[in-house]
């Protein structure tokens, strides 16, 4: 009867003991857990930042390309549509006229 309370108390002692290890366990878990989204929430604001600079830089610089585009068919426009005055090189031209031969 001694022999078997004495064990009994022993076996109760070693489950608080267990108990406890992994209470404590599970507390390192879960704080391991929050630092690691914590991290997580950090790296991701990191990367939206990057992602939206990248896409306004890309806006930017579409914006650009269409703004020199449209210069340059403004440009090439004006060019077509502007008369220029004939020089030696380049003769008007028009009808040959051979009638002086």
């Amino acid at each position: 009867e001694v022999q078997r309370r004495r064990e009994a108390a022993f076996l109760r002692r070693e489950n608080t003991k267990r108990k406890e290890a992994l209470e404590k366990l599970k507390e390192k878990l879960f704080l391991s857990h929050q630092e690691s989204m914590k991290e997580l929430e950090l790296e991701r604001r990191r990367l939206d930042w990057k992602r939206q600079r990248l896409s306004n830089s890309v806006a930017r610089a579409k914006l650009i390309l269409d703004t020199q585009n449209r210069h340059l068919d403004e440009y090439d426009e004006l060019y077509r549509t502007t008369p220029r005055k004939p020089t030696a090189r380049y003769p008007p031209r028009g009808p040959l006229d051979n009638s002086k031969t």
